[in-house]
């Protein structure tokens, strides 16, 4: 990753071959199950953030497309739209196939985190919605999310039927 994000590879990339986005965007993303990385990762991510930004314009596709909507935009909705999108991409694209159940998962924990740093308070069946999970697996991927991430979080029962 240090290699494609050195200036002259950047500078390739957008003049010559903007679609090699696509390859950097799924390998920073995935790249957060990684140990020991996590002021470098959160650089890499700032970094393809403001590169998909300045590149929107010249290309994107649903996995850059994901990538601004979660963080240029800010727009969970269209964020989740857009990894359902980025998944079918993934799956069909023959270099990142066999990295799409790791995107995805990578870029749930993404969204959750986002949308958990907006909100003070969070509907885990909202938020397994705009994670494109059913309320069972949202409960227990959200559950599993704050047991294994060591979250200062809390979770308050109301059964509202």
């Amino acid at each position: 990753m240090e290699l494609f994000f050195s200036p002259a590879f950047i500078n390739t990339i957008q003049t010559s071959c903007p679609w090699i986005l696509r390859y950097v965007a799924a390998a920073v993303i995935t790249n957060r199950n990684r140990k020991n990385n996590s002021g470098q990762y959160q650089k890499q991510l700032k970094d393809l953030v403001r590169i998909v930004k300045q590149e929107l314009y010249e290309y994107h596709d649903p996995i850059t497309d994901f990538v601004a909507a979660l963080y240029i935009d800010f727009d969970f909705e269209e964020a989740q739209r857009k990894l359902g999108e980025a998944e079918e991409v993934l799956k069909s694209d023959f270099f990142l196939a066999s990295s799409a159940a790791s995107f995805v998962d990578s870029a749930r924990h993404l969204i959750s985190e986002s949308y958990c740093k907006i909100h003070q308070r969070i509907d885990i069946k909202d938020l397994a919605q705009r994670l494109n999970l059913t309320q069972d697996e949202g409960e227990k991927w959200i559950v599993n999310l704050i047991r294994d991430t060591r979250v200062d979080a809390k979770i308050d029962y109301k059964d509202v039927s």
